[in-house]
């Protein structure tokens, strides 16, 4: 199976520095890159017929707390996925998951 091309556009990289650079956010959203690299349109449209959405789970484990995040991106033909903004997700929209998903 051939994997999508993920393409990060300068909107999504100042996110990415916002919020604490890609040391520690690409941890967090590894889940999501391998997603979007396999089936980008597994994602749900964002309310914009061109922008998609792919959100993680808030974890915590012991006092730590890792967040939900939701990415929004693009798809771009032939196989790209052009990856347009990061934040941290509403917590309204926030779902728990007791699972680790980069162990």
């Amino acid at each position: 199976m051939s994997r999508w091309t993920l393409r990060e556009e300068d909107s999504y990289e100042r996110c990415i520095a916002t919020m604490g650079g890609a040391e520690h956010m690409d941890r967090a959203l590894a889940a999501i890159y391998d997603a979007l690299s396999l089936n980008p349109y597994g994602f749900p449209p964002a309310g914009v017929s061109t922008i998609r959405l792919a959100r993680t789970r808030i974890i915590q484990i012991g006092r730590q707390v890792i967040p939900a995040l939701s990415v929004r991106f693009r798809i771009v033909p032939p196989r790209i996925v052009s990856l347009l903004h990061v934040e941290i997700t509403a917590p309204d929209d926030m779902e728990p998951s007791d699972e680790w998903p980069w162990r």
